[in-house]
């Protein structure tokens, strides 16, 4: 029974989120005109969106060190080209579409197949990347969250003021995972299941390479909103509490939630239309590009292999 209520008591608690946010999101936006939007997306410089592609080249390309990091510390010799483009094509697919497990685990189960990469070892590739996923929101936010906790406006309805708790929770976490991989050589039974902790260099490269991605997304978004007076390090803060509520909401991209953590915790500090404009532009440039250049690949790759299949 609770294997079937699970996965639709997800949804629900996703649906809500999403319900919820695009109603404060939709409140928000009654104060600004269309108008004003359009001329806010308009006045992004050239200089802007360089900088902000740029800083997703070199997102993307840390991200391509979860998969390649994964495979030399399961012993499976694969080239670096491989590892990059499974990573990349299941990153910006299940980004954009969402249901990361799924997706973005179908993509890496076709390709790494063909590679010669057994069902297994894919599967724990796809379970160490998620994981090291989250291990550099965990040690960046845990920092932020703590040192200058966020004041959480009412309208998210949060069960805590601020953030602070936020950040001791991922300090705790992350302090745990590194002390248990400097300690414990031996596999942990947990149920069904055995959990081996990589070694201490192998979870600093995978904390190295995460918060990488996270600061670089980041500034994706950083470098598109107008002359603001607010610093870097801040305006970290704030993404990170924004793509945590995005996050655990499941929403594709967190798409709804993200940005109305984004327009109310800037208020007052850059104009609406301005960050609803470059919210607008960051999701084309960090979300839709990629996904259009992944499906691309991903198509030249299947019709190769149609191709060479018939011929031979």
């Amino acid at each position: 029974m609770k294997k079937k209520i699970s996965p639709f008591l997800g949804l629900a608690i996703a649906a809500f989120l999403l319900i919820a946010s695009f109603s404060v999101l939709h409140d928000q936006m009654q104060d600004y005109r269309l108008a004003d939007i359009q001329r806010s997306f308009s006045n992004i410089s050239n200089v802007q969106i360089a900088i902000s592609l740029v800083f997703t080249l070199l997102g993307y390309v840390a991200m391509t060190g979860y998969d390649a990091q994964a495979l030399r510390y399961l012993c499976q010799p694969l080239s670096y080209r491989r590892t990059a483009a499974a990573n990349f094509i299941s990153t910006a697919l299940s980004n954009t579409i969402g249901f990361a497990m799924l997706t973005g685990g179908a993509v890496r189960y076709r390709l790494y197949s063909a590679w010669g990469i057994s069902a297994l070892t894919t599967a724990e590739v796809i379970a160490f990347s998620s994981f090291t996923f989250w291990l550099g929101l965990f040690v960046l936010g845990g920092i932020d969250f703590l040192l200058a906790p966020l004041a959480i406006p009412p309208d998210l309805h949060f069960p805590f003021a601020t953030a602070r708790p936020l950040g001791g929770l991922f300090l705790t976490l992350i302090g745990g995972y590194l002390l248990c991989s400097a300690t414990l050589r031996q596999s942990i039974q947990l149920g069904k299941h055995r959990l081996q902790f990589p070694s201490l260099s192998v979870t600093l490269a995978q904390t190295v390479l995460s918060s990488l991605d996270w600061g670089m997304a980041a500034a994706v978004l950083y470098a598109l909103l107008p002359m603001k007076d607010i610093s870097y390090i801040s305006f970290l803060n704030i993404y990170l509490l924004a793509m945590t509520a995005g996050v655990l909401s499941n929403v594709p991209g967190g798409a709804g939630v993200f940005e109305t953590v984004i327009v109310l915790l800037l208020a007052g500090t850059v104009p609406g239309e301005a960050v609803i404009a470059s919210l607008l532009a960051y999701r084309v440039i960090y979300y839709l590009l990629p996904f259009g250049l992944a499906v691309g690949l991903l198509g030249y790759r299947e019709l190769s292999l149609r191709m060479s299949t018939s011929l031979g």
